[in-house]
């Protein structure tokens, strides 16, 4: 089982904006604004986990914060999101069921 704690959440959360700076670093055209821009519009109509804006400010905030905040703040919407879906896919327990009915 994964835990939102985990080591493995815990060490990628950590190193997440370093490992996407060399990432970018590497790819350098495709994350040019024009190829971002001619990226979307090509795939506008496609099922996405992240949206539009979102992808443009985690970009923006990625090349404005110091890596550890900015791993700290992926770190914190990891843990959110784990938490959520956790919940969600929790059983439903009725009251009826707790007092023995």
């Amino acid at each position: 089982t994964v835990s939102a704690q985990g080591m493995l959440m815990s060490h990628s959360s950590q190193r997440h904006a370093g490992l996407w700076r060399r990432i970018r670093t590497k790819h350098r055209d495709l994350y040019r604004p024009m190829s971002l821009l001619r990226l979307f519009w090509q795939n506008r109509h496609a099922h996405s986990e992240i949206s539009a804006v979102a992808a443009i400010v985690a970009l923006v905030l990625t090349s404005v914060l110091p890596d550890k905040w900015y791993s700290a703040i992926v770190s914190a919407m990891r843990h959110y999101r784990f938490t959520r879906s956790n919940r969600a896919s929790a059983p439903v327990v009725r009251s009826s069921a707790l007092r023995g009915n």
